[in-house]
């Protein structure tokens, strides 16, 4: 696995834990999971919204 994408899993797992989608996206971006040309807004509304009926529990 490369760094940059091993840097971006981490960056992702704390924006999951912190709701920040937007940096998210970004961080899907750096791992090549998202593709250049891609409309990042439309990925960003659609994390949000798809994210946001999802209930977290902290246990």
């Amino acid at each position: 696995m490369k760094r940059k994408h091993r840097f971006a899993m981490l960056a992702s797992i704390v924006h999951i834990v912190n709701g920040d989608w937007a940096s998210l996206v970004h961080a899907l971006v750096e791992m090549d999971v998202v593709r250049p040309g891609t409309n990042i807004r439309l990925v960003t509304m659609v994390v949000a919204t798809s994210v946001s009926v999802v209930d977290f529990v902290l246990l």
